[in-house]
């Protein structure tokens, strides 16, 4: 059971690594303005 669980946090660990690279690139490459409006009226 302990193994089941921290298999699935390393997943979910993984997943919101690649998450933030992939929002990271996309920012970059598309231009900070609109990320930036969007990211100060949430």
């Amino acid at each position: 059971m302990e193994n089941q669980t921290n298999k699935k946090g390393t997943l979910v660990a993984i997943i919101t690594m690649m998450f933030l690279f992939c929002y990271d690139l996309f920012r970059y490459q598309h231009g900070s303005t609109i990320w930036y409006n969007l990211e100060t009226a949430l």
